[in-house]
């Protein structure tokens, strides 16, 4: 059986229907940016090597124990919803990541959709039935041996229960089975799509493409999306900007649903809270009349909407800009008119 019919056969068994359709590559917007600015994903290695990560927001403890030759490949999964992302999806506070791992932390996540057959047909790709991170699986090619992998482990959602502990961690660990390239990918050989976890995210990530280059904006722009039922995408367990408004001198900001926050971290107790900056900047063609900040401690676990008015009119400004960080890592962007209140 060829890829074609494989990953035909496939949709019929995964949970949702279009995974099997992609390959995906999970990072934080900051690093989105820089692969979209380049056209290209790189390896580990010769991203430490060209100094184009951004972020590095994998676990410390996972990378020391995964061998250089693995380091060297671009690494995709063949699906999303793996266990990794469920630990490092979003903000999540010092005490909730990984291992302790500092890290372990993706705090505003964009996934990459590729073709998978195309990139399956690429003579120098290769696969894996098993994670690549830490003492690797074997790779292989080729039809013969992809037809051989059991997807139904792969693409299952099935959780886990105490009694069938190692069986299950040894079945989960086939959900990070994946799909490598040697050193560099050019995204448009087979890229299907970016897709961000809600509006202010895929805002965020479209003001940060726009301050690079209005060029790079525009380019990009109609393949920056979101789903509507983003659970089939997104854990959705830390802690986000859910919504952020602006009308009549007041900035409204909504964080995501805790239940799920608070469900990842049902054996943690007396979480301290994280230190929250709203930055605002007045704008006047491109050119920067005014700056204010403020900061605030809010609870990671109960974080309630917050409310700024009598926010002031500066003489000249045409646009404001509102930054929020959570413990120093950028969560929202967006761009607000101050004369038709239009956001973008």
């Amino acid at each position: 059986m060829g890829f074609k019919e494989i990953i035909e056969q496939n949709k019929r068994l995964a949970p949702v229907h279009w995974w099997p359709l992609y390959a995906y590559h999970f990072t934080d917007v900051s690093n989105a940016v820089s692969i979209l600015e380049s056209r290209i994903l790189y390896s580990r290695t010769k991203a430490k090597e060209l100094g184009a990560m951004v972020n590095d927001n994998a676990s410390r403890q996972v990378i020391n124990m995964t061998t250089q030759a693995t380091a060297s490949f671009v690494r995709f999964y063949f699906r999303p919803l793996t266990p990794t992302q469920y630990y490092n999806e979003g903000f999540k506070h010092l005490r909730l990541r990984y291992d302790g791992d500092l890290n372990a932390n993706v705090p505003v996540p964009v996934f990459f959709f590729f073709r998978l057959e195309k990139l399956l047909k690429d003579p120098q790709t290769s696969f894996s039935l098993g994670p690549e991170a830490g003492r690797g699986s074997p790779r292989m090619q080729g039809e013969a041996a992809f037809s051989t992998f059991d997807f139904q482990k792969i693409y299952s959602n099935v959780p886990y229960t105490s009694k069938e502990h190692e069986e299950k961690k040894r079945e989960g660990s086939l959900r990070h089975s994946e799909i490598l390239y040697p050193d560099y990918y050019d995204i448009e050989k087979s890229l299907a799509g970016i897709v961000c976890r809600n509006n202010v995210e895929m805002q965020t990530l479209l003001n940060l493409l726009r301050d690079k280059s209005n060029r790079l904006f525009l380019y990009w722009q109609p393949k920056i999306k979101t789903i509507n039922d983003n659970q089939d995408l997104y854990y959705s367990n830390g802690l986000f900007v859910d919504n952020c408004l602006y009308y009549d001198n007041t900035l409204s900001i909504v964080f995501s649903d805790p239940v799920k926050r608070k469900t990842f971290a049902k054996y943690v107790e007396n979480i301290e809270p994280v230190n929250l900056i709203v930055r605002f900047e007045w704008y006047h063609q491109n050119h920067s009349l005014y700056k204010r900040e403020f900061e605030l401690i809010i609870d990671y676990f109960n974080a309630k909407p917050i409310n700024f008015s009598g926010i002031p009119n500066i003489q000249g400004a045409q646009e404001i800009s509102v930054k929020i960080f959570l413990d120093g890592n950028l969560m929202c962007y967006k761009k607000f008119s101050v004369l038709n209140i239009n956001c973008f």
